[in-house]
């Protein structure tokens, strides 16, 4: 995770896994990503040419199996968002990510099992 995401938004990518690994651990509800696919993405750089960070518009789908009370389902959900991609640590990472629009493209009425 470190290799990808830095500064404030490493913790909070952090804590959010492993809060999920404990829901799930505790009998909570489990999602399975099976496929992802970016549909559109668009990079917008800033105007100071020697500014070392730029951000990424994009818009991704999401296939993925969601467990809960003895049953799963398959979920589609699409996403929208600007990641700002910065220089950190002799690479470039991921440092804040705002999450534009979400939505769901089913009605959960697919059965995965």
């Amino acid at each position: 995770l470190a290799q990808s995401v830095t500064g404030d938004l490493l913790d909070e990518v952090y804590t959010e896994v492993y809060a999920s690994l404990v829901m799930e651990d505790q009998g909570g509800a489990v999602a399975r990503v099976q496929k992802v696919r970016v549909v559109e993405s668009e990079l917008d750089f800033p105007g100071d040419r020697s500014a070392r960070h730029f951000d990424v518009l994009c818009t991704w789908r999401v296939l993925g199996q969601v467990g809960h009370w003895g049953h799963t389902h398959i979920r589609r959900n699409r996403y929208d968002a600007r990641f700002t991609v910065t220089e950190a640590g002799g690479g470039w990472k991921i440092a804040d990510m705002e999450i534009l629009a979400q939505e769901r493209l089913d009605d959960g009425s697919l059965s995965g099992r």
